[in-house]
């Protein structure tokens, strides 16, 4: 019996690769003969002692692996082990990274575009063809429900679907001929059988989960009342979002990514994506006050047309509205997309982001990755996310002198992510005497970096509890410490107004300097 070896390489030990079951099953029903197996590595861990220890007992006929932007490196430099070790074993790839213009790599001897449909093909008679497959998806063999998932992983992933129904010229689902979709049955067999392998975490592969809203409320209302112990995570359109479908999201036991790219129309028109800016803001408005999840949202930085300027009014434009996090990432020139042969200046090794365009400069781009990492250090951080929310909605300019502020201290991000401690300091530098910087003393307090000039005193009775945690001991230290506005409010619930006047709250400590419990004293119970 011939042997095949599957190469998984993720970008951390809890992802998984949703190719390599699917591509094991289609395969089998032409090729049974063929016995599988899999080794998984990370992209920062490979173990190649592993590999050449699997290598030299399996010594499988075929070794494969799925090429994505974030592991193609890794896997190639697996691919050259395999190479060393067993010369004449065939080596064949596939993946994203390998759309059929791309020629093959010296560390393989083929590459095998498209679906999963083809590698049969090539496993007996050595023949490569371009895999695109046009028929039911239910037709498709279950990796799922024949056991060919990883038990134990924090989350397994699923598709609904296939194909996208936009055209953006920076995206690979842009030359998708069509969408195709599995079946509600067919989908509930899956969850069924990914509920018993003990999975309660799901993320959705679609590129659009709302592309049929009336299809998306279904699924919806699937997920909620047979798969409620499942948490779902899904990518969601937030142009053109109905009532209906609105209404069914805040039931849901859901994690939510809206991809809003940009807001600025004569980019989306030049990017051939059809979004009106002002229906995309309404659906991030109705998809925040839905109030069951965290809406996580997307930018890019780079895109053909967009200015440095119109970027930052589209991240202003974003916290105004506040969803929970903006992500921004530079703009990457995929194989396969229309921008990979109009683009000139980009990096032409992954993850193949982009240096220039004809209307941002190199020290642009710097610009927009340094807003990046402000908004990872501030914005996207829950200790920090009201002040920094706040200074920016309170003064138009904070953002850009901010900005301008870290482009001169390369050193401080040369590490990643500041120091919590780091972050307090830099943004109280930039808040003076405001409600912002209120609002971060008491997250100085409430995340037990600053005691302030604050005596411990007798717990006092009564007040308003704004937020508890559980703990063994009773505290029997407190901070009361007085505030010039409702900073613990704003603090707790970034969209509560501002109301300025004399404030008073307790910190009940129950270990060093963390607290169990925040109250807001009422006038009666206020300590002298």
């Amino acid at each position: 019996m011939p042997d095949v070896l599957f190469l998984e390489v993720n970008s951390s030990y809890s992802h998984s690769m949703l190719s390599y079951g699917m591509l094991r099953a289609y395969t089998e029903k032409f090729a049974p003969e063929w016995h599988w197996h899999k080794l998984e590595f990370t992209i920062r861990n490979p173990d190649t002692a592993l590999l050449r220890k699997t290598l030299s007992e399996l010594k499988p006929d075929v070794v494969c692996g799925t090429a994505y932007l974030f592991n193609v490196e890794a896997l190639l430099g697996l691919c050259r082990i395999v190479r060393e070790v067993l010369p004449k074993t065939r080596i064949a790839l596939g993946g994203p990274e390998y759309p059929p213009e791309r020629e093959c790599p010296p560390e393989a001897d083929a590459v095998i575009s498209g679906d999963e449909t083809t590698f049969h093909w090539y496993l007996k008679n050595n023949a490569v063809l371009e895999g695109c497959y046009n028929g039911p998806l239910d037709d498709l063999p279950s990796p799922h429900q024949l056991g060919y998932i990883s038990p134990g992983k924090p989350f397994w992933q699923i598709e609904t679907s296939r194909g996208c129904g936009g055209s953006c010229i920076f995206c690979t689902s842009s030359m998708s001929k069509r969408v195709a979709y599995y079946s509600p049955e067919r989908i509930r067999d899956d969850l069924r059988a990914l509920y018993e392998a003990g999975f309660r975490e799901i993320r959705v592969l679609d590129r659009t989960f709302n592309q049929q809203q009336k299809r998306a409320i279904e699924l919806l209302r699937m997920f909620r009342t047979e798969f409620s112990e499942m948490r779902f995570h899904l990518e969601i359109e937030p142009s053109g979002l109905k009532p209906e479908l609105l209404a069914e999201l805040a039931l849901g036991n859901l994690h939510v990514e809206a991809g809003v790219q940009s807001l600025n129309p004569n980019v989306l028109a030049v990017c051939l994506r059809r979004d009106n800016v002002d229906r995309v803001l309404q659906g991030v408005r109705g998809l925040l006050e839905c109030g069951n999840f965290e809406l996580h949202t997307d930018l890019i930085a780079g895109l053909p047309s967009q200015t440095l300027q119109s970027l930052v009014d589209d991240v202003k434009t974003m916290i105004h509205v506040q969803p929970h996090e903006i992500q921004l990432e530079l703009l990457k020139i995929l194989p396969g997309t229309p921008l990979w042969s109009t683009m000139s200046d980009f990096n032409p090794l992954p993850p193949y982001e982009v240096r220039s365009t004809l209307t941002m400069t190199a020290e642009d781009l710097h610009t927009a990755h340094r807003l990046s990492q402000i908004l990872d250090n501030w914005y996207n951080t829950p200790q920090l996310h009201t002040s920094f929310t706040m200074a920016v909605r309170s003064d138009d300019n904070f953002l850009e002198r901010f900005l301008n502020a870290m482009k001169k201290r390369d050193e401080l991000f040369s590490g990643g992510k500041l120091l919590l401690e780091e972050r307090f300091r830099l943004l109280k530098e930039f808040l003076a005497d405001s409600p912002a910087h209120s609002v971060l003393r008491f997250a100085e307090i409430a995340v037990g970096l600053s005691r302030g000039d604050y005596r411990d005193k007798v717990i006092p009775d009564g007040g308003r509890v704004l937020w508890r945690k559980e703990v063994e001991n009773t505290p029997e230290r407190c901070i009361v410490a007085e505030f010039e506005g409702n900073a613990g409010e704003c603090f707790l619930d970034p969209r509560t107004t501002w109301k300025p006047g004399p404030r008073k709250y307790c910190f009940k400590l129950y270990y060093g300097r963390l607290p169990s419990e925040i109250t807001a004293l009422d006038p009666e119970t206020r300590p002298n």
